[in-house]
C-alpha cells in the first residue's frame, strides 16, 4: 500500500513538472522568437539547442524557487487554499498575458555560430532575467510543490517533469514549423502565443485537480 501511494505521489510531482515546463516555455517572448529564427534558418537542431539553453536555465531557477519554498513551508501549509488562489490566479495572467503579448521579430546576432555557442547564449539570456524566479514559485506553489508536502524524491521526479515537458515543448514547436514550413512573421506569431495563451490558462483552472 505504501509502495502504490509513493508511486501515486511521484507520478503526481511528475505530472506537476510537466505542467511547469510546458507553460514556462510556451510564450513566445524574444528568446522564444529567436529560438524559432534559429530553426528556420540554421536547422531544427539549431532551434533544439537553443530552446535546450532556456530549459536548463528555467530547471535552475526552480531549483532555487523549491529551496526557498522550503524555508516558508509551515507558512504554505497553513493557507493552501489561499496559495492555491494566488498561484492559479498567476498562471492564468501569465496565459492572458501570452494571449495579448505582441512579440516583434529581431536580428539574431548569433546566427552562424554552432549549437553550443547558441546553446550558451539563450541559457545566459534566460538567467539575465532573475524574476523568472517569483514565476516559478507561484508555478511550484500551485502543483503543491513546497517543502512541506513534497519530499527530495518527490521534488526529483518535479524536475525531471519540468525538464521533459520543456524537451518535449521545444522538440515539437521546432518540428511543427520545420514540418509544416511555417514561416516566421508577426502574424504567426501572435496566433501562436494566442493558442499558448488559451492552453496556459486552461491549466492555471486546473491546477487544482493536479493536488
Amino acid at each position: 500500500m505504501d509502495a502504490i501511494l509513493i508511486s501515486l505521489k511521484s507520478n503526481q510531482f511528475l505530472l506537476g513538472g510537466l505542467i511547469i515546463g510546458f507553460v514556462s516555455a510556451a510564450p513566445l517572448g524574444p528568446i522564444g522568437v529567436l529560438c524559432i529564427r534559429r530553426a528556420l534558418s540554421e536547422g531544427g537542431w539549431a532551434g533544439f539547442a537553443s530552446g535546450m539553453g532556456t530549459a536548463v536555465a528555467d530547471v535552475l531557477y526552480s531549483l532555487i524557487a523549491i529551496i526557498g519554498l522550503t524555508f516558508v513551508a509551515g507558512f504554505l501549509a497553513a493557507h493552501q487554499l489561499f496559495i492555491w488562489l494566488i498561484s492559479s490566479s498567476v498562471i492564468c495572467a501569465m496565459g492572458i498575458k501570452t494571449f495579448f503579448s505582441k512579440t516583434h521579430l529581431q536580428e539574431d546576432l548569433n546566427k552562424g555560430k554552432n549549437l553550443i555557442k547558441m546553446f550558451v547564449s539563450t541559457f545566459l539570456l534566460t538567467l539575465a532575467n532573475p524574476t523568472v524566479i517569483l514565476t516559478f514559485a507561484a508555478l511550484l506553489a500551485a502543483v503543491g510543490a513546497t517543502g512541506a508536502q513534497a519530499g527530495r524524491e518527490a521534488q526529483a521526479w518535479l524536475i525531471g517533469g519540468i525538464i521533459i515537458g520543456a524537451v518535449v515543448w521545444w522538440g515539437l514547436l521546432n518540428g511543427a514549423i520545420l514540418m509544416l514550413n511555417i514561416k516566421l512573421n508577426e502574424r504567426n506569431l501572435r496566433l501562436m502565443n494566442k493558442t499558448a495563451g488559451v492552453l496556459i490558462v486552461v491549466l492555471g483552472l486546473l491546477t487544482p485537480f493536479f493536488r
